[in-house]
């Protein structure tokens, strides 16, 4: 919840109560002028199970509203929870290999959400075909495993570079990622015109 709530921990405990019926909502996130970083936010904000809107915070600004989804909403979903997959290339998909590809995603300068809207852009499928674990910062190199469903290692690998994105490590599996699927992060911090010390390399590493 901290990528829709903008780190604010505050209202990341609000849309808590807000999802979980807890609080009647609406859990209003913060103002957001450009229109595809609000199409991202009701994006993943459905994944959770919300229900969203834009409203005018009557300042001038845009902000994403999001509300419990209703039990018997719009959205479909398959048994399970599954969210609703792309089954446009099923057709041809070889009835002996599993449903989803799974790969390595590497990004930069862009989070998850956007990455995700891109490379289901390039693959003509849903979004919601595309699945990951977790949301990755904009700034900042990452790289995080993703699946999609009934499309080929080849394919995916070129809509990745069309992307602007990497794709790779490829293999097949029977369950898509969905959020909450992992385990822990791993990060590498890299200090840009650091100094310490006499400057030398030694003492960088004796103040690290």
């Amino acid at each position: 919840l901290a990528a829709l709530a903008g780190g604010d921990d505050a209202l990341a405990s609000e849309i808590t109560q807000v999802l979980s019926g807890d609080a009647a909502g609406p859990a209003s996130l913060p103002a957001c002028g450009d229109k595809a970083a609000r199409a991202a936010q009701h994006q993943y904000a459905k994944r959770l199970g919300a229900t969203t809107d834009t409203a005018d915070d009557g300042a001038g600004a845009k902000r994403v509203r999001v509300w419990k989804k209703q039990d018997g909403g719009s959205r479909k979903r398959r048994r399970g929870g599954e969210p609703a997959l792309d089954s446009r290339s099923s057709e041809n998909w070889p009835a002996s290999r599993p449903r989803f590809c799974r790969f390595a995603l590497y990004k930069e300068n862009m989070d998850t959400m956007e990455a995700v809207q891109r490379l289901a852009r390039a693959l003509r499928c849903k979004v919601t075909s595309v699945g990951y674990a977790g949301t990755k910062d904009r700034r900042a190199c990452t790289t995080q495993l993703a699946t999609v469903h009934k499309r080929d290692a080849r394919a995916v690998a070129a809509a990745a570079k069309r992307s602007n994105l990497r794709a790779g490590h490829f293999e097949y599996v029977e369950s898509q990622l969905t959020l909450g699927d992992l385990r822990g992060n791993a990060f590498e911090v890299a200090l840009r015109r650091a100094t310490a010390g006499d400057g030398s390399r030694a003492a960088l590493e004796a103040a690290a």
